[in-house]
Parts: C-alpha cells; sequence; structure tokens
C-alpha cells in the first residue's frame, strides 16, 4: 500500500475512533467520515469494504491508543504494587484528559454493544478483559510479594478499583463532576492502604 494510502487509512481510523466515542459505533457512516476526513466515499469504502471491517478497525485503533496511554506508561514501573497503582493512575490521567472527544471509547462501545451478541461485542468485551487481566496480574504479584494482603481473592480487588475508574468516568462526563478524577485517586489510594501491610 503506497504511504499516501497508509496515512489516509491512519486518518480514517484516527477520526472513526473519535467519532464513535461521541456517537458510538452503529453511528459512524462513510459519508460522515469521508467528509470528516476529507477525501471520497469511494477512499473510505476502498479501505474498509463492509461496516463490520470498519468497526473492528476502529476497535483496534482504539486499543493501540489507550494501550500507549495507560499500559505502557505503567511498565516503567516495578511490577506488583507500584505497577498496579502507576496503571490505575494511568487509566485516571486517560480519564481525565482522554484522547477522544466522546471520552474513553470503550465506555461508549461497551453500553452500545453489550446486550447486542455478535462479533464487535466480543472484541470490545475482549479488549475490555485484557485491561482488568493487566490489573490482575499485578494484584497478584503484589499479594505474592506480601505488598497487600491476600485476605481477599485479587479479583475481588481489581473489581472494586475498577469500579472506582467506572464511576469517576461516569460522574465526570455525566454529572459534569470535575472533582470526580480526584474523588476517584483518593477512593483508590484509600482501597489500597486498607490492604497494604504496615
Amino acid at each position: 500500500m503506497a504511504r499516501s494510502g497508509v496515512d489516509t487509512k491512519r486518518r480514517i481510523l484516527e477520526v472513526a475512533t473519535n467519532q464513535a466515542s461521541v456517537i458510538g459505533l452503529e453511528g459512524v457512516t462513510i459519508g460522515r467520515l469521508a467528509a470528516d476526513v476529507g477525501v471520497s466515499n469511494g477512499a473510505v469504502a476502498n479501505h474498509f469494504p463492509s461496516k463490520s471491517e470498519l468497526q473492528l478497525g476502529t476497535i483496534a485503533h482504539a486499543v493501540t491508543v489507550v494501550q500507549a496511554l495507560v499500559a505502557e506508561r505503567a511498565a516503567a514501573a516495578e511490577p506488583g504494587l507500584p505497577r498496579l497503582q502507576a496503571t490505575l493512575n494511568a487509566w485516571l490521567a486517560y480519564l481525565a484528559d482522554p484522547p477522544f472527544d466522546g471520552g474513553c471509547f470503550f465506555c461508549t462501545t461497551s453500553i452500545e454493544f453489550g446486550s447486542q451478541p455478535g462479533d464487535i461485542r466480543d472484541v470490545i468485551a475482549s479488549a475490555a478483559r485484557a485491561g482488568l487481566d493487566q490489573l490482575l496480574e499485578q494484584a497478584r504479584l503484589a499479594q505474592r510479594l506480601g505488598e497487600i494482603d491476600s485476605d481477599a481473592p485479587a479479583d475481588q480487588l481489581v473489581f472494586e478499583l475498577h469500579a472506582y475508574l467506572q464511576e469517576a468516568n461516569w460522574a465526570r462526563r455525566l454529572l459534569d463532576d470535575d472533582t470526580a478524577i480526584d474523588k476517584a485517586r483518593t477512593a483508590i489510594d484509600n482501597r489500597l492502604q486498607r490492604k497494604a501491610h504496615p
């Protein structure tokens, strides 16, 4: 594929991901994309012949963006509790200053497709599980290292920590609560302190 074609495809995915964060994947159309990217409808269709290919490509692009902003930023921290905390802080930073106009791409699309069985739902769910698995891996390691108590299952702890992230996004986006990120950070710190050994 020519360099210009690669650049056009990347730009289409950038715009599609941004649009989907606001209006959902179903709302992203070839015509809307073409207009916003500044190309013809045929140019979009040339890269994505079907709606499902466009949706799957958009999800894959969102995964790449979020991975770079969360997992890759946290990777420099020591494994265990430090990396768990770094990952949670990276998630909060992502929610505070999202790269997409609609906020968290996966919050929007998981609500949109959560009750719709099919390939799109499965791919979104897989991406969500991957994010949770990163937290779970570090929580389990922190327990093995004695950095946090092991009196409760690690998956329960991760469930609660992830709930704080979800609440922060909801309160910030829907209720315009400018303190939501700070509240979530405080809740996360308190939760981990209660688990940490003295």
